[in-house]
């Protein structure tokens, strides 16, 4: 269970449990989501289980410590790797390699140089790389972005797969009601504009 409280923002979100967070553009989506990751400082308070992250004051656990799968909008992909670099990076031996790299069609892209790949494919290479990796939450800020409709429906079908994401909690953003739909279970969090 994971338990947010920053500025005027309070959510929870359950084992199994896909929270979407909805908004206007610039209304701070992207930055709550960086403040429950740790990338903006020791700011509210954010505890995972038994487990407090941050508390705004003494407590701070690194974010490279807190095993968050997270899907950036501008995809944060290693350019000195090739794409299996990029894949493998946080997981030597991933369990759904095969489906995983399949159903997002990136099989024929594995030896290829980030830089020499569209702007489609460097999203399915990172929502595949934070799918692979060992997580216990995820995070996923417009994951479909630059995808068309088949591999929207692949990605969400590999996101809603509880094998592949261990019912572990996940909130993403997305302006798509589709998407929305599609993805959340049964909750939505809506922002206004104050962080």
């Amino acid at each position: 269970m994971l338990n947010v409280k920053i500025g005027e923002h309070r959510l929870s979100v359950a084992t199994g449990q896909r929270l979407a967070v909805i908004g206007a553009s610039g209304c701070g989506k992207t930055q709550l989501l960086k403040s429950i990751s740790g990338l903006n400082g020791n700011v509210g308070s954010v505890q995972f289980d038994d487990r407090v992250w941050q508390d705004g004051g003494d407590i701070f656990v690194e974010p490279h410590k807190r095993n968050i799968a997270f899907v950036f909008q501008h995809r944060a992909l290693f350019g000195h790797l090739d794409v299996r670099g990029n894949l493998l990076f946080n997981n030597a031996k991933p369990t759904h390699f095969d489906l995983v790299v399949e159903r997002l069609q990136i099989n024929a892209l594995l030896d290829r140089c980030i830089e020499k790949l569209s702007g489609g494919e460097q999203q399915r290479v990172a929502l595949a790389r934070a799918l692979l990796q060992p997580f216990d939450l995820l995070i996923l800020d417009e994951p479909f972005q630059g995808l068309d409709k088949g591999l929207k429906q692949a990605a969400g079908e590999l996101i809603t797969n509880s094998d592949i994401t261990a019912n572990k909690p996940i909130i993403f953003v997305s302006h798509h009601h589709y998407e929305v739909e599609a993805l959340a279970t049964d909750k939505h969090y809506f922002l206004e504009p104050s962080i």
